[in-house]
């Protein structure tokens, strides 16, 4: 015995269905609801080959403007501390410490940062600044990478001039 069965070839199907086209309005929604936040940054540590930290380069020009304020020298007109000004941007921006390419986590399980307590003990610093320059060794290494995010960002050169407003449109 043969199972027969035939097949309605008048039938539609979903794929025979209409396909409604998208609007102009339709397209400007899509394309709004999307994120427009930048990807972190990996940069390595120079002469830590196996240490890596990532960055988050989404900075608004309201934190620059308060880092900045913390940078310059009161007692001084128009000083600024561009080495301070770099560890604060490093400190406050890293997102994530990764040894030979694994997350570093504390006992929670979180991410070690830059403002992590144990990070501060294993670098022999108290506060974040110092940590930024244990870690790194060497000053130029910090206003470099500094510079580099801030480029990333958006910011290139401007963003470590005290007198550039990153609000304006140039």
């Amino acid at each position: 015995m043969t199972d027969s069965f035939s097949i309605d070839a008048t039938s539609a199907t979903p794929s025979d269905a209409p396909v409604k086209k998208k609007n102009i309005l339709d397209s400007l929604k899509d394309q709004l609801a999307a994120s427009v936040l930048k990807p972190p940054v990996v940069k390595s540590v120079p002469g830590r080959p196996l240490v890596t930290l990532a960055f988050d380069i989404n900075i608004e020009a309201d934190e620059i403007n308060v880092w900045r304020r913390s940078c310059k020298d009161k007692t001084q007109e128009n000083s600024f501390n561009s080495l301070k000004f770099s560890c604060i941007v490093l400190a406050n921006k890293n997102t994530e410490i990764h040894l030979n390419g694994e997350l570093a986590t504390d006992d929670e399980g979180e991410p070690l940062t830059l403002r992590s307590a144990e990070i501060h003990r294993m670098l022999s610093a108290t506060t974040a600044i110092p940590a930024v320059r244990a870690l790194y060794g060497y000053d130029g290494h910090i206003l470099t990478i500094g510079g580099e995010l801030l480029e990333a960002a958006g910011y290139g050169d401007e963003g470590t001039d005290t007198e550039a407003d990153p609000t304006l449109i140039s």
